[in-house]
């Protein structure tokens, strides 16, 4: 097979860094493109700077655009480019003063986590909570 293709497919994806475009630029079928990319790891690496730079040229052109709030440009960049615009969560869960949080699950079997029965004046639904008073 004729391998010119992927020229054309490493210059479509400096342009715009979709692989479906890339591929119809190059006149290959995107199957094959990937099928390349995974036997040659050279056109990978091609493949993998060529997508960057797409990705830059896109990224200049949301900070030309940010003034006028190019949400479509934001998207791409955060689905695309992830570890720099996708969204970034944490969460950190403690217990009372940054004591360890500990879960304890009932079962419905009137048995605890360590296999032990809750005591009789216990409130089943708020478990280790002292008993009220009458």
């Amino acid at each position: 097979m004729d391998l010119k293709w992927r020229d054309a497919f490493i210059a479509a994806m400096r342009t715009y860094p979709v692989v479906r475009f890339a591929a119809e630029r190059a006149g290959v079928a995107r199957k094959t493109a990937y099928e390349h990319r995974d036997k040659d790891p050279g056109f990978a690496a091609d493949w993998d700077e060529a997508r960057r730079a797409g990705l830059e040229r896109l990224e200049l052109i949301a900070f030309e655009r940010a003034e006028a709030d190019d949400t479509m440009l934001r998207w791409i960049l955060s689905r695309n480019w992830r570890e720099r615009y996708g969204d970034q969560v944490k969460h950190e869960i403690t217990g009372a003063e940054g004591s360890p949080f500990e879960v304890v699950l009932s079962w419905g079997n009137g048995i605890d986590k360590h296999g032990e029965e809750p005591d009789p004046g216990e409130d089943s639904a708020n478990p280790g909570a002292p008993p009220e008073s009458a």
